[in-house]
């Protein structure tokens, strides 16, 4: 900064919570304060550059001397460093850096489902076409009444992840709440329905995720993410809930090849021990496949319901070759898997479980059994065609499934692969250390 005036000075800091804290003070106080430009390397520091004012350090207790001195700017590292030293680069299909977990355990699993209407049930009711039947598979759906609020599925899966890992609301710092559509009301964080639905009350970070249906891999690697940058709490919370109203999107047509089933799921994750531990995740995505979900929709709400997204794809497909998609598409997941599988230390031939969406068959064996070489027995598809797609959620819904059915036993290897529109595709593998206890 030298002799520069306050007004015109500026200085810069990479590092985490405790770095952005103590620069951050200390930019604030100098000469009345200086701007400052925060590269930040964890999620902590992100989430504290883009969404609070202060900066404090402790003295005695926590943040106690302290002032309110926001950012000039924010940057998240790997994108900073990525541009400074590359220049910014043409979107592509790009690997996200591949984290290697050294302490981050699943403590509890939970999940919540109404009733299951069979297909025969949907079919006589002229719901559901029966070739589409024949060719999804599928033997029946989970469907609410329609008083149901998608966010108590959440609320109810969380009390059962949450007494089953014998922590208590206030060791939870974090709720991450995956959602595709809105949960029944604009404007409104339904994460915080489900901090209140369980007591946690003293969480740091309260946020829906909106990854489309990869949302529960993606709040895995963010609550996985949290726990191994702060140490204030001892577990991290993942929740996923939706339901399907008529009126917003038909779930029997609105896709070819999947029925929308509701429902809520929950993970509890600890930094302190498990009956199962995160050991990689990895993440790639495909922004010029964004429109693949968005088709010529205008932006507005009007015209947008009922929701159809086979018609916002066959739109896209005019723009770009169906074969170059497909080639893209099959890229994608096998990077990620590749990936997360690599930095595991294990190959997808060492994998006893791979959790997809759920799909029906056609779709099951295109966008997943085909580009990996796998065979269905492996993967969780005669659970997942009883409840139907999820949206967010099957990824947990199968692993705690896995934990009910009694089949993961030491040793055991699930990888749970999230496909989202955008497009995004998030793997984690996660190795079985014990029986789980509530199986």
């Amino acid at each position: 900064m030298g002799r520069s005036p306050a007004s015109t000075s500026r200085c810069s800091f990479w590092g985490g919570g405790s770095v952005r804290d103590t620069a951050g003070y200390a930019a604030a106080t100098y000469r009345r304060g200086v701007a400052h430009i925060d590269f930040a390397t964890t999620l902590v520091n992100a989430i504290d550059a883009m969404f609070t004012l202060k900066v404090a350090i402790n003295e005695r207790w926590k943040n106690r001397i302290g002032a309110y001195h926001p950012p000039a700017a924010a940057y998240g590292v790997t994108q900073a460093r990525r541009d400074v030293v590359q220049g910014p680069q043409k979107a592509s299909t790009e690997k996200e850096p591949t984290m290697l977990w050294k302490s981050v355990y699943v403590a509890g699993t939970g999940a919540d489902f109404p009733r299951k209407k069979p297909v025969e049930e949907a079919i006589d009711e002229g719901l559901y076409d029966p070739k589409e039947a024949a060719t999804s598979q599928q033997l029946s759906v989970t469907v609410a009444d329609a008083d149901n609020r998608a966010a108590d599925f959440a609320v109810r899966a969380a009390r059962q992840a949450l007494q089953r890992s014998g922590y208590e609301p206030a060791d939870i710092g974090m709720i991450g709440h995956a959602i595709v559509l809105d949960a029944g009301i604009p404007v409104w964080n339904s994460a915080s329905y489900v901090q209140r639905g369980i007591g946690a009350s003293r969480c740091d970070v309260v946020t829906e995720l909106r990854s489309a249906c990869a949302g529960g891999v993606v709040g895995l690697i963010l609550a996985s993410s949290y726990l191994e940058t702060q140490q204030d709490h001892a577990a991290a919370l993942v929740t996923t809930a939706d339901c399907w109203p008529p009126d917003a999107i038909d779930r029997w047509r609105t896709v070819s090849g999947a029925v929308f089933g509701d429902g809520g799921t929950a993970l509890l994750l600890s930094r302190d021990g498990g009956f199962a531990r995160v050991v990689s995740t990895s993440t790639a995505t495909d922004p010029e496949l964004e429109a693949l979900g968005r088709g010529n929709q205008s932006f507005g709400f009007r015209g947008q319901y009922p929701i159809d997204l086979d018609r916002r794809a066959r739109e896209f497909m005019t723009t770009m070759p169906s074969a170059t998609v497909w080639q893209r598409r099959d890229t994608a997941v096998r990077t990620a898997v590749d990936a997360a599988t690599s930095e595991a230390g294990v190959k997808l031939s060492d994998i006893d479980f791979v959790v997809y969406s759920f799909t029906g068959r056609r779709v099951l064996n295109r966008e997943c059994l085909k580009p990996l070489g796998l065979s269905i027995d492996r993967t969780l598809w005669n659970f997942g065609r009883t409840i139907g797609h999820l949206g967010a959620g099957d990824t947990l819904a199968g692993l705690n499934h896995l934990v009910e059915s009694g089949r993961l036993h030491p040793g055991t290897r699930t990888l749970l692969i999230g496909l989202g529109s955008g497009m995004i595709w998030s793997v984690a593998v996660i190795e079985t250390l014990a029986e789980p206890r509530f199986g």
